[in-house]
Parts: C-alpha cells; structure tokens; sequence
C-alpha cells in the first residue's frame, strides 16, 4: 500500500462540538474486562479474546498528549506469534465486525481528522488510521482517507488526516479505524495514539474551556519573518517548535522574555506546525510560507 503526504495544518481555536462527535475522543473511558480492558464507545481486538486470557494487545496507558488534556491514551501492542484476533492491534469506531459502514453520527462538515501520535514498528512493520464519512449509508468526500506510516516516532507528533474532497455536500456519519500494523503484523509493534478530533486539534486545556487565542503569528502566509505575540499565560521559558508538514521537527526555539519575532527564512515555502510549550500548556496553531 502507497504511502499518503499527511498535511499537518493546525488551526487556532477548537470548537467542543468538533471534539465530541468522536465516541471517547481521548481514550479516557475504558470498561474492565477480565485481566484486560475494553474503550468505552469504541470495539477492538480484545473484544475477541477470551476474558481469562493473560495478553491483550490494546490497553490504557498513562502517557498521553497533550498533558493538560485527560490522564490516558490508547496504546496498542500486536503480538505476531499469536494467531487472528489475540494478537493483533486493532481499535475501531463502528460494529463489532468492523465494516465499512456509518459508525457515529457527525454534523457539519468536517474536513480534517486531527490527533497525536508515538510509534516504535518492529520487523518492518507499519501502521494506518484511517477514517470514512458517510451521508444516508453511503460514502461521500472521497471515501476512505488513510494514514500510514513506517517510521518510528518516540516522541508525542501531531498527524492530519484530510479527506480529497473537501466540497462534499453532507454528511452525517463517520467511521474511524486504528491499527499497529498494515495488512499483516511482522513484529510486536506498539502504537500510541491519543487526543483526536475533526477540524481543529486539541492542544490544551484552555482550548477547550473557553477556545480563545493566546499566542498569534502574524503575517500568516509569511515569507519567513514572522511577528509573535503572546498572551500574559505564556511564561518566559516557552518552547517553540516547528513540524513540517511529514510531522518531522524542524526548528525548536527557546523564546526569551519580550521575544516579538522570528527568523524562519531558512525554511521552506509550505504548511507548518507552530506548537508553544509553556508549563502545563500546549499551543498550536498553523503557519504557511509562501514566497
């Protein structure tokens, strides 16, 4: 299977009605279930398995992004020496069987399936998550959107999923599927994945109390300097980072007190991430270069 360009386009401010159309967006329910545990509002391989068994490969964990959004995220471990359903990674949004079919109503019109990820493949494996909207049971805006990829990534990365056609009509319902591997695992690879949303991404708890802007760059397109205005809440030892639009960190800025500008000429034209860490608090917003 090809592997898709994921554009990372981040917007300011995220709407609550975007978040919550996805069932337990950020992994924070789960139900015991035998030894193992079972997402609330989602099915996934341990469904499947034997409650008495002693591995399962999707479980909660605590490491999770951003850090001032929720307490866990959903981590899945494909065992390959283990056969079918015991030991492969799966969570999936939609019927227990997993078809292509309307699993969760959505109104709108999304375009973008946001989220955070970590990934540590083994014996070439590779993972995908791939969402499909839907209006009156049948595909629309392109069908089946995938993202794939094989690269390890030990560090929390933001990921975009974008439909092809953006100027679809409606739609009312929507599916989501994540896996560990691709096809087949070779290996017992481990993927971590936490926070999704449609349209905006989550990246902070104030984001979702009252969705106001606390940092702003400007001009946005730019053609490499950039103003930076930050609000009272960021402190003076912030973090800048920049992610290409392949989710690769290109830049990290420590910014001192009073800082109002930045040099980006080095970079090239194209669509970036701009994450601010400050204490608690994780800001993003969307940066385009263009000469």
């Amino acid at each position: 299977m090809k592997k898709l360009l994921i554009s990372l386009v981040v917007m300011t401010a995220m709407t609550i009605p975007a978040v919550a159309q996805i069932p337990n967006n950020g992994f924070e329910n789960w139900t015991s279930f035998g030894s193992g545990m079972t997402i609330d509002g989602w099915f996934c391989s341990n469904d499947s398995i034997n409650p008495a068994s002693t591995y399962f490969p999707v479980t909660r964990s605590s490491e999770h992004y951003p850090p001032s959004v929720g307490n866990y995220s959903l981590r899945i471990e494909s065992n390959h020496l283990l056969q079918q359903w015991a030991g492969f990674g799966m969570a999936w949004a939609g019927n227990y069987y997993g078809e292509d079919h309307p699993a969760f109503p959505v109104t709108g019109h999304p375009t973008t399936l946001y989220g955070y990820f970590k990934y540590y493949p083994t014996n070439g494996d590779s993972f995908e998550i791939f969402w499909s909207l839907y209006k009156d049971g049948h595909s629309v805006a392109g069908g089946v959107t995938m993202f794939v990829s094989w690269d390890t990534v030990m560090q929390w990365t933001p990921f975009s999923i974008r439909v092809p056609d953006t100027t679809y009509a409606e739609a009312d319902s929507a599916r989501i599927v994540i896996e560990d591997f691709n096809g087949y695992p070779y290996g017992n690879s481990v993927l971590f994945v936490d926070n999704l949303s449609f349209d905006n991404p989550i990246t902070g708890i104030a984001d979702q109390k009252d969705g106001k802007e606390t940092f702003s760059l400007f001009p946005n397109p730019t053609s490499g300097i950039v103003n930076l205005e930050l609000s009272p809440e960021i402190t003076s030892n912030a973090i800048l980072k920049i992610y290409n639009e392949n989710g690769a960190l290109v830049r990290t800025i420590s910014l001192k007190p009073g800082q109002s500008e930045l040099n980006l000429a080095e970079l090239n034209d194209g669509i970036y991430f701009v994450e601010i860490q400050s204490g608690e608090r994780n800001l993003g917003q969307k940066l385009i270069i263009r000469r």
